[in-house]
């Protein structure tokens, strides 16, 4: 099979956080999701940012490009994951921001995204077994791999 299936649940275990000004986005929902106990999840989030950091894959040379955004920006989509890397939740998000004109950017959040304010939902998935991340030799990314 040409796919990889992970079966499981949703608890129906939801939180709703609202991250204040000057947070950095990545660390406040590392922080959100440990304090909550979720392992796997689904995380969904709108809001605006101060400034933006963010990250494209290079598939040729398999290695994240790093780039900033430094001006107010709008949340247009926040969508992502939480599953388990070395043992521990890890927090895996990409961000459609918008600039005033319209402009978009996109891509994979990384540190330095200060927030202006955030609201996240974060829904609680049961697998088993749990999704864990491992480093995927064909592509050089940390993904989903069967046991």
């Amino acid at each position: 099979m040409t796919v990889t299936v992970f079966k499981g649940t949703l608890t129906g275990k939801v939180v709703a956080a609202r991250i204040r000004p000057g947070r950095d986005l990545l660390d406040a929902l590392e922080e959100l999701v440990r304090d909550s106990g979720f392992r796997n999840g689904v995380i969904e989030l709108v809001g605006s940012v101060r400034k933006a950091r963010l990250s494209c894959y290079d598939q040729a040379r398999k290695e994240y490009i790093e780039f900033s955004v430094d001006e107010p920006l709008e949340i247009v989509t926040g969508l992502g994951n939480v599953s388990l890397k070395d043992g521990k939740p890890f927090v895996h998000i990409h961000l459609t921001l918008s600039d005033e004109s319209g402009k978009c950017y996109g891509g994979h959040l990384v540190r330095g995204t200060e927030t202006f304010v955030a609201e996240v939902f974060v829904s609680e998935l049961v697998m088993d077994p749990p999704m864990n991340r491992t480093r995927d030799e064909e592509t050089g990314l940390m993904l989903w791999l069967p046991y």
